[in-house]
């Protein structure tokens, strides 16, 4: 293979849902680490408690971040971009305004010129002071409800026990054919998840028992069957019913916060997301 068709996979491998996108873009990065690097400038500016970090990506540019310990808000003030995420490539176009989970990476290709700001709360005055406080080590990322290393590492062992590799859960997981949305009346939402990809959170308290949310109806999986994360220590559980419907209950009380189930509950009760 040439230099540049190894160049041209390594990209394509970057966009390609099989792969968790973590892996994806470390890989690329390991990858293009022993060739020449674009400077890019950063506008740096400091208001009242807020940081703001301003960057130009020249047209053509592909560009990794880096891990984030916290949430932050990003504005895509002009241009347009191809995105990686855990579900292949996306298109986003300017302007736009969305919410950076902690403990994500992003990865894109700049169409054209695009104008970039992200914001951060702080009492930092300083560059060096901020970019410390911002810029984490997978191992440094702050998650309240859940302990992101082990629950990834417990998915994994998990793969392992049921003999599926990753590309087979994803194709699984990407089939449309078996989805719906959300019916009306339950207090739950999509958003970026510091675990994996998607995931459902809750957007009011339940109770320890209560239910939160359909995860199967008549066949076919809602948002918490298809976006509901893996984790160690769960906060729900899936239980089906004597219709053979799935719904999502609480395991203990809850805040907003997303909501989790151990796939090996959920795998003996039916097969919502895994």
């Amino acid at each position: 293979m040439s230099e540049l068709a190894l160049v041209q996979a390594k990209v394509d491998a970057l966009f390609d849902p099989a792969v968790p996108l973590i892996d994806r873009i470390n890989d690329y990065e390991a990858y293009v680490s022993d060739y020449p690097q674009i400077t890019i400038p950063v506008k740096h500016e400091f208001i009242d408690g807020l940081y703001k970090r301003e960057i130009v990506f020249p047209k053509g540019t592909l560009a990794t971040g880096k891990l984030h310990p916290v949430d932050h808000m990003d504005v895509m003030l002009e241009g347009s971009m191809l995105i990686a995420t855990e579900e292949g490539m996306i298109r986003i176009n300017a302007p736009c305004t969305f919410v950076s989970r902690a403990g994500h990476k992003k990865a894109g290709i700049a169409l054209t010129q695009t104008r970039w700001i992200s914001y951060h709360p702080t009492s930092a005055t300083t560059v060096e002071e901020v970019e410390k406080e911002i810029f984490c080590q997978e191992y440094d990322i702050k998650a309240p409800c859940s302990n992101i290393t082990a629950d990834n590492e417990d998915y994994k062992a998990l793969l392992t026990e049921i003999q599926m590799a990753e590309w087979e859960v994803q194709k699984q997981v990407q089939n449309t054919t078996d989805q719906m949305l959300m019916p009306d009346g339950y207090e739950v939402e999509m958003f970026d998840s510091p675990i994996h990809g998607k995931g459902m959170f809750s957007c009011t308290e339940f109770k320890a028992g209560e239910l939160i949310a359909p995860g199967r109806l008549n066949g076919l999986r809602t948002p918490i069957g298809r976006y509901t994360n893996h984790s160690v220590n769960p906060n729900a559980e899936m239980r089906k019913n004597s219709q053979g419907d799935i719904y999502l209950y609480a395991l203990r009380d809850i805040t907003m916060e997303e909501l989790t189930t151990d796939y090996r509950t959920s795998l003996r009760e039916a097969l919502c997301q895994v």
